[in-house]
């Protein structure tokens, strides 16, 4: 009963979200162990003491496994989601995608970036967005209808009945900055909730 107590408070009380986030396990994963192992993280919570085989190196493992599968994570999302609204602005647009569906703004400091590279190294303009200008483009009203249904992603902890669900861009460009300047920086078990919702959800609908 001491053992089961624990993982019953848990479940009682967890929103379902947040439960369901919890529980993915990543691709990849052996998931009756991992779910065993996941559950015994809440046991030690009230139990630190009980410590069953091979719980220490699932951890250990588990660390590596998800560091790897984080970092795919990070440049998988931000790949896709770049080429996704580049894709529906030129369907859009045609040739005229950049000089009508961008800011002004991301327009201008795009095209001085680009500028800024030697000439025989240039890219095409839309290779000098950052990941937050796909945000600001993707709300601008004129082109939301395009990527209303696709890059509107509901957090667990976000309230209902918001119009445009885009804050986990802002959550994505933080954690970016993990794998490209890894010094003193970890993935939090957050993170990698984050990067599964969010993988998960954009792999069904891109």
């Amino acid at each position: 009963m001491r053992l089961v107590q624990p993982v019953s408070d848990y479940i009682s009380t967890t929103p379902e979200e947040e439960f369901k986030a919890t529980f993915t396990v990543p691709f990849g994963s052996s998931g009756p162990k991992n779910y065993f192992f996941i559950l015994v993280k809440f046991v030690r919570k009230q139990l630190p003491d009980w410590i069953p085989p091979g719980f220490e190196e699932y951890v250990q493992q588990l660390s590596e496994e998800q560091v790897r599968l984080a970092d795919e994570r990070v440049k998988w999302i931000q790949a896709e989601t770049q080429a996704f609204v580049i894709a529906k602005l030129k369907e859009k647009l045609a040739e005229r995608f950049f000089d009508v569906g961008v800011p002004k703004a991301i327009y201008v400091k795009a095209h001085q970036k680009r500028s800024d590279d030697p000439a025989e190294s240039r890219m095409s303009v839309e290779n000098y967005l950052d990941f937050l200008d796909l945000r600001k483009i993707a709300e601008s009203k004129d082109v939301w209808p395009l990527f209303e249904d696709t890059l509107s992603i509901k957090l667990p902890e976000e309230r209902k009945g918001k119009a445009k669900y885009l804050t986990w861009m802002e959550r994505i460009n933080e954690v970016r900055r993990i794998p490209a300047h890894p010094l003193g920086r970890t993935y939090q078990p957050e993170d990698i909730n984050l990067l599964e919702h969010i993988y998960s959800e954009l792999r069904d609908r891109l």
